[in-house]
């Protein structure tokens, strides 16, 4: 009895080898056969996954707005204008040839655009300028000079005749100043170049007083 139950048992123990084996398995090949079976069931099993990462982005941004901000920091800011513009004094005499007066000095000189609309096919902008009459602020007030300034934007063109007559562009999104709706450009006025003249019709009002005069720089969005 025992005898039968041991050949059973070794029967079963053969039988249970044989499902982890490839092919039929005889009693010389049963140890190599298992220490297969050991190390396919010991192997590690390798598992992915994916996980989303995501931001948003508006429009607008800077966070250097200039000496002379003439609008609230956005997608696209004038941000900074050249101001202060000094040409220093003259004799009435001197003015009657050529009526010209070149720049002395400016408290800043920047015309800045800041644009960050977003890239795009069309991103473009303008900067136009106009000036306005001299005003004396003595003697008869009323008596104002129409004079021409010629502003030397180097990189944005060259010099520009700015009058009363109507705005003139100065600086525009062309070339190198293009921005594409990611960045800031910058015009530096330069002195050497730019100079103020008094309209020939202007020239026999002259007084001894101080003259002033306002520039006014707007920008436009000139995309489609």
């Amino acid at each position: 009895m025992n005898f039968v139950k041991s050949a059973l048992l070794s029967a079963a123990t053969l039988g249970a080898l044989a499902t982890f084996s490839i092919g039929s398995v005889s009693a010389d090949q049963t140890s190599s056969t298992s220490t297969t079976t050991s190390a396919t069931a010991s192997s590690a099993e390798s598992a992915s996954g994916t996980t989303s990462a995501n931001f948003n982005l508006t429009q607008g941004g800077g966070t250097n707005p200039g000496t002379n901000p003439q609008t609230d920091k956005g997608a696209l800011s004038l941000t900074s204008v050249p101001d202060g513009l000094d040409f220093g004094s003259h004799a009435i005499g001197d003015l009657q040839t050529s009526g010209e007066m070149n720049l002395s000095k400016t408290d800043n000189s920047n015309l800045t655009v800041q644009d960050y609309r977003g890239y795009g096919t069309d991103k473009t902008w303008k900067v136009s300028a106009q000036l306005s009459q001299f005003a004396p602020q003595s003697g008869d007030t009323t008596k104002t000079i129409d004079a021409t300034l010629n502003a030397n934007f180097g990189q944005a063109g060259g010099a520009t005749g700015i009058s009363s007559q109507g705005a003139q562009t100065v600086f525009e999104s062309t070339g190198t100043n293009a921005t594409n709706g990611v960045g800031t450009k910058t015009a530096a006025l330069s002195a050497n170049g730019t100079n103020l003249t008094i309209a020939q019709t202007s020239r026999q009002y002259l007084q001894a007083a101080n003259y002033t005069g306002t520039v006014t720089w707007t920008l436009t969005n000139t995309a489609n």
